[in-house]
């Protein structure tokens, strides 16, 4: 997996600054042991790398019973093996 495209990258500092802005009563986070159980599937289904991060967000998003809005339709795959609803926003 690499990278996002230019032009669909946005600064993590902006990113943060929004999160921190929308979600400020709560953030979602994923217990120890689903945490293991999501990196033992990424290890399964040899997810590389960075992916991983991917695989964690889809996992925090289905332990919640959310759904996951993003750009990167790349996930696809590592979404679907994590068993995550997804809504995919488009770039117009």
């Amino acid at each position: 997996m690499s990278r996002m495209p230019e032009g669909q990258r946005i600064a993590p500092a902006v990113v943060l600054r929004w999160l921190e802005q929308r979600f400020r009563p709560r953030w979602l986070m994923l217990p120890a042991t689903a945490t293991r159980r999501a990196l033992r599937t990424a290890v399964e289904h040899a997810i590389p790398g960075g992916a991983l991060y991917d695989a964690l967000t889809a996992a925090t998003a289905s332990h919640h019973s959310h759904t996951l809005l993003t750009f990167d339709r790349r996930a696809a795959p590592i979404y679907s093996i994590l068993g995550v609803q997804v809504i995919y926003v488009a770039v117009d």
